[in-house]
């Protein structure tokens, strides 16, 4: 059995979420970012996504999303996984992984990790601070 090709990552985006028009299947990517600040923790996040696309590929291919801590010391945060299509090695791929929850223990730096055809793809950073609360 041929190895599956794993797919190249065009784009791996943090954000609040991902609209979806339903006439075009357009994507809307709202409230992107790369760190996030809570005055208490575990900070609970209500909304958080993650955009991706994808292209070269081949055939159907288990994508799996993996948020960890910098040092990987503890459970993942949050792991997701989705299958995708490719028609053809041409074919470019988005893919919305969205939680209505995500708990971050504890401030600092996370790593988003990308995987796909058993392999890793790609990783990002999304920092998380402690801020006190201005209205004391």
């Amino acid at each position: 059995m041929t190895p599956q090709q794993p797919p190249i990552v065009l784009a791996m985006v943090p954000a609040d979420r991902i609209l979806v028009d339903v006439a075009t299947g357009k994507n809307t990517v709202e409230g992107t970012f790369q760190s996030l600040s809570a005055t208490v923790f575990p900070f609970v996040c209500q909304r958080f996504a993650v955009y991706v696309v994808l292209t070269d590929g081949y055939g159907e291919t288990r994508v799996r999303l993996v948020l960890v801590d910098v040092d990987e010391e503890r459970e993942p945060v949050f792991e997701m996984e989705t299958m995708v299509e490719f028609s053809d090695p041409l074919a470019v791929a988005e893919v919305a992984f969205t939680r209505e929850v995500v708990a971050f223990p504890e401030p600092g730096e996370y790593r988003l990790q990308l995987f796909a055809a058993n392999e890793p793809l790609m990783e990002r950073r999304v920092q998380i601070s402690f801020r006190e609360d201005e209205r004391l």
